[in-house]
């Protein structure tokens, strides 16, 4: 790949995404969401919060949402972005500029998660208004290294989600299939993890899920990407913690897993986690994608 080629590409698929009416579209309603959230999690903290640290109690619960509505937002704009050009006839001409299909692959990666990364950024300005709005002005040092922290955490989950996204139409053959795939990928990734990983220990451990799962069953249940978005938030401690306030959003599993010495229970591991996911998916995408037929 040439570095020149793959920022051109990207440029061009950033300038492509950025006019779609569906990103920004879903954008508007993240800000909306953001404003309505700061404002209920601004009147319902827990009674022995100082005022000082409620706009960080704010902070927390935003981030939860986040996760959810980032990875919504970066498979909408990702999904369709090789099949579309693939049915069009559009990517034989792109092949036959100077283009290796790992360019316009890694290019189109990229130039989507621009546009998320843009889309992450209003979002968190109107976090920061909300909160000056609904909570008042915040210690500014402190917040201002938790608020660029969370987002820049935040685009790297975007940045995994797109790969994901951009990976499935690069494999599918047709817009429909790309767009069931990624609605899969968000129920099995977001919605039904947990459920899965009980499904596991339900034939691996012999039974129910006790009360003090052993090291391995949590193991699992944060390899989910918005799992580790938060367990990552939580190493570069960029969340208040309290015991009111799990960092995964289930107090029982969070304090054994902070008790637990095990290496597969790291708050560090969970920054590999979301760069394998990435990779992983990107690999497999080029692997199919280098030799299929565009016709």
């Amino acid at each position: 790949m040439r570095d020149r080629r793959l920022v051109v590409m990207a440029r061009k698929d950033f300038d492509d995404a950025i006019r779609s009416k569906t990103v920004w579209f879903i954008s508007g309603i993240f800000a909306l969401l953001v404003v309505g959230i700061t404002y209920q999690l601004s009147q319902a903290v827990p009674p022995d919060f100082p005022q000082s640290a409620i706009p960080f109690v704010a902070l927390n619960g935003v981030a939860q949402w986040i996760s959810w509505v980032v990875s919504i937002l970066s498979l909408v704009a990702g999904y369709a972005s090789v099949i579309s050009e693939r049915r069009s006839g559009s990517m034989k001409i792109l092949l036959g500029l100077p283009f290796e299909r790992a360019e316009v692959l890694v290019g189109k990666m990229l130039g989507r998660t621009a546009v998320i990364a843009v889309s992450v950024a209003a979002g968190f300005v109107t976090v920061a208004l909300s909160i000056v709005v609904f909570i008042g002005v915040p210690e500014l040092a402190d917040f201002l290294w938790r608020f660029l922290g969370l987002f820049f955490l935040t685009v790297l989950l975007g940045a995994v989600y797109t790969t994901l996204a951009v990976s499935v139409s690069a494999v599918v053959s047709t817009r429909r299939r790309a767009m069931l795939s990624v609605v899969a990928l968000f129920f099995i990734t977001q919605a039904v993890w947990t459920g899965f990983t009980q499904f596991v220990y339900l034939f691996f451990g012999g039974g129910s899920v006790p009360l003090r799962p052993p090291d391995w069953y949590l193991f699992l249940t944060y390899l989910a990407p918005s799992a580790a978005y938060t367990r990552a938030a939580s190493a570069l401690d960029l969340l208040v913690r309290h015991p009111s306030l799990a960092i995964d959003g289930v107090p029982r599993r969070a304090a054994q897993a902070q008790q637990s010495g095990s290496f597969l229970l790291s708050e560090y591991l969970a920054f590999l986690v979301l760069i394998l996911w990435a990779v992983l998916g990107g690999l497999l995408a080029y692997n199919v994608f280098r030799n299929a037929d565009l016709g």
